[in-house]
């Protein structure tokens, strides 16, 4: 079984010289503090820090600054040791002996680098060109964080900068959950690939249609085909030719309404600004004369009634700068969009007086000869397009044949996700969460009161335990859940939170857990625990002390190149 463990985490203030170390062991993990007085004393800090340090952005309370700290974690994959620096966006990965191996300023390139030794990276397409790339750390960790000030049921909230993909939760759950791979992505773009052509193809068709049967009517009556290659050639370039003219004409004139449009919309908020600044100037005239602008009341002391009509006044005078540079814009773009519309209706005149469309010496019977023969390319074209829309709609149906089995997949995942979820919402009495509604992983549930701590850390344990079955092969990482008893509950409640969570995480590689006032008597263990008390005074994590003992190993990691 793969698995990633913390063994050391190291956080450095040069600027203030202090440090604090925090060591880790395999299994399960409890920072504590004591019962009465224990907030502030960093425990969120040390959680916060962990995934931090392994290239994941999080909620540092604003009291942290975590660009003047340098931040150093100690981890172990499949036995084998690891440093990992990180300083901003600067990254350094070391082996055991302190040796760097490389150095990276992106965390999707640290994603792409730890990949070689998870041998795990969630891969989703990006949203420009639809190509599957190794995504940055963080929707590694997903499953595995919860942040004391986002417990949120059914969503991934513990975790900063989540919003550069589509559909994130169903691609991170399903990929985690070994539903999704390279090869299902690959499938779903080839078919919307398809889709498109088809689509594309029906169109035009559509399109030629309207055209073949505008031609025959103009013709009225039948149609002769032409032999001439040559013939036939120039007239379907010089077809293609008039086409894109009005095409760009039609783009052009399109462009020119919106431009009017949008300059219209300004100006009319020009004048409504206009007119609100005309009544700011009446009041104020009126307050000069201590006059109440509302009532009409005389009052002494205006100064107060004044300060807010002199701001929205400013505020106005903001605003009509900025409409007025806009409206400039607007019209320049106008003019130039205009220019561009006459140069291209002159380039229709030129291609027209070229091809002597309205030439009345035309000779009727070589128009007539054109009309058949652009009829005869519309006829052959259909034809074609037709053949290529039933291949194209045989690989379709493969396609999305296999696309089904995928399908099997997440049914026997949501299966085992309904059931589990079930027997948890039954075991802390959560009645407001609606089994009923609830058909698959991708479906929200709310709670409220205590029982929203205890409706997230149910559903976050399961997602893991899915994992685990589902994608048994995915390598492990960390659970790191801060504050589990944060939230105003009795006793009772709490505690079965505790020895639940202590139940479901016994067999993981590792886990770390924070606690104000944890009493290990009062739980079955299953196992060791490796109780870290904080015994440090409130916003003191970080000591002189620490700093003195490591900063060597702060320098040697910061000097190597």
């Amino acid at each position: 079984m793969k698995s990633l463990i913390i063994d050391t985490l190291y956080i450095f203030s040069p600027e203030e010289k202090k440090a604090c170390r925090i060591s880790f062991s395999k299994g399960i993990n409890i920072i504590s503090t004591r019962q009465e007085d224990g907030t502030d004393r960093g425990k969120s800090v040390i959680m916060r820090s962990i995934y931090y340090t392994l290239g994941a952005e999080v909620f540092f309370d604003k009291n942290f600054s975590k660009h003047t700290k340098v931040f150093v974690v100690k981890i172990c994959i499949n036995d084998n040791n690891y440093f990992i620096y990180r300083a901003g966006s600067l990254f350094k990965f070391f082996d055991d002996k302190k040796k760097l191996i490389f150095t990276t300023i992106k965390s999707r390139e640290l994603a792409k680098k730890l990949v070689e030794y998870t041998g795990f990276a969630v891969q989703l397409p990006d949203r420009q060109e639809n190509k599957l790339e190794i995504t940055p750390p963080v929707f590694n960790y997903l499953l595995f964080f919860l942040d004391q000030d986002h417990y949120d049921c059914s969503k991934f909230t513990s975790f900063d900068k989540l919003g550069q993909y589509d559909k994130i939760k169903e691609n991170i759950l399903y990929y985690h959950l070994g539903v999704y791979d390279e090869e299902y992505y690959e499938l779903v773009k080839r078919k919307e690939e398809i889709d498109s052509e088809i689509f594309s193809f029906k169109n035009r068709n559509a399109l030629l249609e309207e055209m073949q049967n505008d031609i025959e009517e103009r013709m009225e009556g039948g149609c002769i085909s032409l032999d001439e290659e040559s013939l036939h050639n120039e007239m379907q370039l010089k077809k293609e030719e008039y086409e894109e003219i009005l095409m760009r004409l039609k783009k052009s004139k399109n462009n020119l309404l919106n431009l009017r449009n949008d300059l219209i919309d300004m100006e009319t908020i020009f004048e409504q600004i206009e007119s609100e600044e005309k009544n700011t100037n009446n009041n104020l005239k009126k307050l000069n004369k201590h006059i109440c602008p509302e009532c009409g009341s005389i009052i002494e002391t205006t100064i107060r009634q004044r300060s807010k009509k002199l701001v929205l006044k400013e505020d106005l005078i903001s605003v009509k700068n900025q409409l007025q540079i806009h409206i400039v814009e607007a019209k320049l773009s106008i003019e130039k969009e205009e220019e561009q519309y006459k140069i291209l209706l002159k380039e229709m005149e030129d291609y027209q007086e070229t091809m002597h469309i309205n030439n009345k010496q035309i000779d009727d019977a070589l128009r007539y000869k054109g009309f058949c023969e652009i009829r005869d390319s519309i006829i052959k074209e259909l034809t074609e397009n037709g053949g290529v829309i039933q291949k194209r709609e045989l690989g379709l149906k493969e396609i999305k044949k296999e696309i089904k089995q995928y399908s099997q997949k997440k049914k026997n995942v949501n299966d085992h996700y309904k059931a589990w979820l079930s027997a948890d919402v039954a075991k802390f009495g959560m009645n407001e969460i609606d089994m009923d509604k609830i058909k698959s992983v991708m479906n929200e549930f709310k709670a409220s009161g205590s029982n929203k701590n205890i409706a997230t850390v149910i559903w976050y344990l399961l997602l893991i335990r899915l994992r685990s079955k589902f994608n048994a092969d995915a390598i492990k990482y960390p659970i790191v859940f801060d504050s589990l008893n944060n939230t105003e509950t009795d006793d009772e409640k709490r505690d079965a939170l505790i020895q639940y969570v202590l139940d479901k995480t016994k067999d993981e590689p590792q886990a770390i857990y924070t606690f104000i006032g944890f009493d290990k008597d009062k739980f079955n263990e299953n196992g060791t625990l490796n109780i870290i008390e904080l015994e440090n005074e409130k916003y003191e994590l970080l000591i002189h002390e620490t700093y003195a003992e490591y900063s060597g190993l702060l320098d040697e990691l910061c000097d190597a190149d």
